[in-house]
């Protein structure tokens, strides 16, 4: 467990985190690497990954790991708006089985494609991937601003080809919440 004593440590945190990724010369020198296996270990050397499912579910559980940290050691306005944040992995495996139940697949087609995520209070749980109907894929998630939108999603865009509005709706209602939660935060 980490220990925040102040909001410096927790910003020289997410610099770090950002030089490590997503900062000028180190963005380039990973995008240019020719294959998963490089960028892996360029990012986790040592690791035995090799496929880019691979890489990308390191990267979004270690993320989800390190938000859930964060807030837990900070509380209140500041833990909402980061768990929050992190929950934009969990919009993103709805949407994948919107898009395989509109498209009529069943659900053992579409749950490889689900980003396997770390367990957390609130966060959908694993009969997501076994969500056959619209009906069973609102009653996986968690009560909250995500089963609300969804289920409010379903009963306007009753058409199963509409995918692309429930889709839509998600994300909306996903910002609708970060925008709220923002609003909550301390503003020093």
């Amino acid at each position: 467990m980490i220990e925040v004593r102040d909001l410096d440590n927790l910003s020289a945190r997410l610099h770090g985190r950002r030089s490590r990724l997503a900062d000028g010369e180190r963005l380039r020198s990973l995008c240019a690497l020719a294959s998963p296996a490089e960028l892996a270990g360029a990012l986790f050397p040592g690791s035995d990954l090799s496929y880019s499912r691979q890489v990308q579910g390191r990267l979004a559980g270690d993320y989800v790991r390190e938000a859930r940290e964060l807030a837990s050691v900070l509380g209140g306005a500041r833990a909402r708006f980061i768990e929050w944040a992190a929950a934009r992995l969990q919009v993103e495996n709805i949407k994948v089985m919107v898009r395989a139940l509109s498209a009529g697949f069943p659900p053992a087609l579409a749950r490889p494609l689900l980003m396997p995520l770390p367990d957390w209070p609130g966060a959908h749980g694993p009969s997501l991937a076994e969500a056959g109907t619209p009906e069973a894929l609102v009653e996986a998630l968690p009560q909250g601003a995500l089963r609300r939108g969804l289920e409010r999603a379903y009963s306007v865009y009753k058409d199963g080809n509409r995918s692309f509005f429930v889709e839509a709706a998600l994300d909306r209602d996903y910002l609708g919440e970060l925008l709220a939660r923002l609003a909550g935060l301390p503003r020093a």
